[in-house]
């Protein structure tokens, strides 16, 4: 088995290592077109999910089936893409402020940060528990707190490098 580099510290809950490793729709077409860059797609409407979760809910948002939920599992595929395509900007942003300072300063700023995301998803998890919204604000919530466990996960185990 090959060990990993990690960051100092406990080790991370196993349900947020399972909700990090939980596959991506990389093989649609639109997280493809996501991934590639913002002028692929009308991003214009994904601010409203950028934060984590309470969302204001949409009347229309309480459907699963039809075109409601497909609208839904379409947005879901472009939230993906966008947010990986992020992560890929912010990794060249932290492997070069990593190479650039101190080692030991980089590695307690890193540990500081993940601390802060390991509370905040800690405490988004048991929110979800009662969360009642319509059915897009509790997928899109669902969808924030996986990313808020992958990037726990990423810097955990230091994957930008």
């Amino acid at each position: 088995m090959v060990s990993r580099a990690t960051l100092p510290g406990p080790a991370l809950p196993i349900d947020l290592i399972r909700q990090a490793q939980h596959p991506l729709p990389d093989s649609t077409h639109l997280f493809q077109e996501a991934l590639l860059g913002p002028d692929n797609l009308d991003e214009s409407d994904l601010w409203r999910w950028k934060d984590g979760p309470p969302y204001v809910v949409e009347s229309t948002s309480t459907a699963n089936a039809g075109p409601e939920g497909n609208y839904t599992e379409r947005l879901v595929e472009v939230m993906h893409g966008v947010r990986l395509r992020e992560q890929h900007r912010e990794d060249e942003a932290r492997r070069y402020k990593f190479w650039e300072e101190d080692r030991t300063a980089a590695l307690e700023g890193l540990c500081v940060e993940v601390d802060g995301m390991l509370k905040e998803w800690k405490t988004l998890t048991l929110f979800l528990h009662h969360y009642s919204a319509g059915a897009r604000e509790i997928t899109m919530a669902k969808i924030y707190l996986q990313w808020l466990a992958r990037t726990i996960y990423h810097l955990h185990y230091l994957l930008f490098l």
